[in-house]
């Protein structure tokens, strides 16, 4: 607050003339005593009271009077924003929100058009900036700092595209604190052109050197007009291994922002594949923020062979953003898991129930020779221990050891390695296992395939002998997880005999535990593999586990498991880096050419070479699409031979979470700007609004009127108070 005129609150001493005469003009009479009058005693000191007030109230009214004249005469002007004005020569930094959210609009005018035509505006006309910098919320931070070059920034801002990352406001909008930070100019601006979308505003909000921009001006300019219509796939997850014969669900998120409730047609399509394209689901969703303006919806699909295969869910109906109405993916389908079956020794008077490899073998491959038609994901192979050797493990996925007595240093170390680089190795003890040879080839305090020590096998056999039950299972985890309903349908195994295993902390997460608290079943994850203990038979010679309803499911899931090394996901998001592994031993320095989803002026291919691990990183994905790519060699060319074991694909999606468009009206969003202590925010619909408004606070409120007003009030104030009279008494009186 200051005055036009603060000479004249000199004035303000005039507040004090009442008080000065009061004190002056108060004589006390001398008190006189009448003995006829003493009965008006008690009326008088009555009517002295109430004059008393009445007198105070005047004194304090006609000070107050004055004091207020003195102030108006003065003129008292507010500057709460401090100097803006009309003119030019501010340093200001445009933030230009490139989110797909900002390619919503209607009419064929989107949000971004018209944030890019009011950005170019801000560096044109009389009210353009001296410096200027001009940051984008997705895509590269730049590292420069202000420049004078107008022309160069206006080019900039009319070649920026939509970008489908990620937004990352609160980074850029750091980088802009620190920006104009460093600018001796007293007027700095920010200039955020955006649609006041909550999913990018929130982390701003919460921003802690937020407060840094208090001496800035923020001009936010709100680029979303009127509702958008608008259901988008934010998600697709794949659930399954992508192996052939296996079936594989996609689990498929929509949401609704329209104001409207919407009903769509969600179509799923695997290329080259007619059953994809048959699948079909309408769904109703509620208005956008609303209970149900989500839904998931499962699609299912098998596999028939391997190699990679690309699809999309799309929406079929449009709306005014059309870049969420289609999310893909891609999947390197793997060939048929194959396992290895070891056999440890047997004798010939053994049942076929009694030997664990003869039972394993059918819970992997239930099929005989006349069903080898019928589609199953595994090809199960058994052989006996003393055949097993290093060169065994070669084009295998998994391997399950059958009571197996020993192993030699050599066969240890390849089954290690084997699971290091991401088989699968399952070990069934029981009788003739050498518990010596197992520690000394398996455990090591550091490492090993063992997760402790393995002692000698307690319990005894028959049908008098003791059986332990099962107390816990981890039902969360990948091999049993949704295998039953009730829990205690995963507690029905009962055991005898098994090893002692001491699992050393963190070694080793024990899956299934006996109700005295000995392992059952432990995981220890190796590199890239894992390894499973079972501390008993593969058989019911010593347990009743391979006779339940849980032993074949979770061998085929460990099993699985093992091949899921030979297939992945390739579906990535956008703008982020993208890694492909070469199959070749020898393919460092090899030329890789990604042919890029179809764009208007951009060139059609990327060569990349291959580093000496044979691993390629791709950058460029900030475009959605179907990406193949190729070797071509280590000298690349235009006539480079296609190597059908070299040859992919991958995917890129939309940032899928910015198909939310719920967001802030620009009150709820000035007040939350407030409380982080901004107080020079501003936010409209247009350039001139917001400008103006900050040109109006920035040459200050004038109050002389409403002081005027106020003397006015206390005038009547004072006249009223003092024109009391008391009411004239009555005869009865």
């Amino acid at each position: 607050m200051t005055f036009a005129t603060p000479i004249l609150l000199i004035g303000l001493i005039a507040a004090g003339i009442p008080f000065l005469l009061h004190m002056i003009s108060k004589v006390r009479a001398r008190e006189q005593k009448f003995p006829t009058l003493r009965f008006l005693r008690q009326s008088l000191e009555k009517t002295s009271r109430r004059r008393r007030v009445q007198n105070w109230l005047l004194l304090l009214l006609r000070s107050l009077l004055l004091a207020v004249l003195a102030m108006a005469v003065a003129e008292p002007i507010s500057r709460a924003t401090g100097g803006w004005g009309d003119t030019p020569g501010q340093a200001a930094v445009i933030l230009l929100d490139n989110s797909f959210s900002m390619a919503a609009g209607t009419g064929g005018n989107s949000r971004f058009a018209r944030a890019k035509k009011n950005a170019t505006a801000i560096l044109s006309g009389d009210r353009k900036p001296s410096l200027a910098g001009l940051l984008r919320t997705t895509g590269p931070i730049p590292s420069g700092e202000l420049t004078r070059q107008l022309d160069t920034l206006r080019k900039d801002i009319d070649t920026s595209t939509i970008n489908y990352a990620a937004a990352s406001l609160e980074q850029r909008f750091a980088r802009v604190i620190d920006l104009l930070a460093g600018q001796s100019n007293p007027r700095r601006a920010i200039y955020l052109f955006c649609d006041l979308q909550r999913l990018s505003l929130e982390p701003l909000l919460k921003l802690p050197n937020l407060i840094e921009a208090k001496d800035m001006h923020l001009f936010i300019l709100n680029c979303a007009t009127g509702a958008v219509s608008n259901v988008g796939v934010t998600d697709l997850k794949v659930s399954g291994r992508a192996i052939v014969d296996v079936p594989v669900e996609f689990h498929v998120t929509i949401l609704n922002s329209s104001p409207t409730p919407r009903t769509v047609d969600l179509v799923f399509r695997v290329e080259g594949s007619a059953r994809g394209r048959k699948q079909q689901v309408i769904k109703k969703l509620a208005p956008g923020g609303k209970n149900g303006d989500s839904a998931v919806v499962r699609f299912g699909h098998r596999f028939s062979r391997a190699g990679y295969f690309t699809g999309e869910v799309r929406l079929m109906q449009e709306d005014d953003l059309l870049v969420d109405n289609v999310r893909r993916f891609c999947l390197d389908v793997g060939e048929r898991v194959r396992v290895l079956v070891v056999r440890g020794p047997v004798t010939g008077a053994e049942s076929f129930v009694l030997d664990p490899a003869m039972m394993l073998g059918l819970a992997l491959d239930w099929r005989n020779n006349a069903q080898e038609e019928i589609p199953w994901p595994i090809r199960a192979k058994t052989i006996d221990a003393d055949k097993f050797a290093p060169d065994s493990l070669k084009n295998v996925d998994a391997v399950f050891f059958c009571e197996v007595p020993s192993f030699s240093t050599q066969t240890a170390q390849a089954i290690g390695q084997f699971a290091a680089t991401g088989g699968t190795v399952v070990f069934f003890l029981g009788p003739g296992v050498r518990v010596e040879n197992y520690n000394q080839r398996f455990f090591q305090a550091d490492g090993g395939l063992l997760p402790g020590k393995l002692a000698a096998p307690v319990g005894q056999v028959g049908s008098g002998a003791e059986a332990i039950g099962v107390d816990k299972v981890i039902v969360t985890h990948p091999l049993f997880q949704g295998l039953f309903e009730n829990t205690s349908d995963y507690l029905k195994t009962l055991t005898q005999r098994y090893f002692k295993l001491e699992v050393s902390p963190g070694a080793g997460e024990v899956l299934m535990r006996l109700a005295n608290g000995d392992p059952l079943l432990v995981e220890r994850r190796v590199g890239e593999g894992r390894v499973l203990w079972c501390t008993t038979t593969g058989s019911p010679r010593w347990t009743t586990f391979p006779t339940t309803g849980l032993f074949l499911p979770v061998m085929v899931r460990a099993a699985l498991m093992g091949g899921q090394r030979r297939s992945a996901d390739e579906s990535y998001t956008a703008s982020l880096p993208v890694t492909i592994r070469l199959p070749q031993t020898d393919s460092a320095g090899e030329k890789i050419r990604v042919t890029l989803p179809a764009q208007p002026a951009k060139p059609k291919f990327r060569d990349v070479t291959a580093d000496e691990k044979g691993v390629v990183r791709f950058v460029d994905t900030h475009d959605p699409g179907v990406y193949r790519w190729e070797a071509v060699g280590v000298d690349a060319g235009a006539a480079g031979l296609l190597q059908e074991s070299a040859a992919g694909a991958f995917v890129v999606n939309p940032y899928g979470p910015e198909s939310q468009l719920d967001a802030y009206t620009p009150g709820e969003l000035k007040a939350a700007l407030t409380r982080r202590g901004l107080q020079r925010v501003y936010i409209g619909s247009s350039l001139e609004e917001i400008q103006t408004t900050a040109t109006k606070d920035s040459q200050g409120r004038n109050f002389w009127d409403v002081l005027i007003v106020l003397v006015v009030v206390l005038l009547v104030a004072e006249a009223v108070v003092a024109n009391r009279r008391s009411p004239t008494p009555t005869p009865t009186e």
